[in-house]
């Protein structure tokens, strides 16, 4: 996590598991399928966390 990104300014903290991506369950989902998901996003991302 880097001080002052993305994340940290959404609060994410590092633990938080992601249960989905833009309405998409990543249940099943490879970490390089849910990285390349993120990266393709291009505007607001919206995330379900745990």
């Amino acid at each position: 996590m880097t001080d002052g990104g993305k994340a940290a300014k959404a609060k994410i903290s590092v633990g938080d598991v992601v249960l989905s991506i833009d309405g998409i369950a990543t249940e099943g989902m490879t970490h390089l399928e849910a990285q390349n998901k993120i990266k393709a996003c291009t505007g607001n991302l919206n995330l379900s966390l745990l």
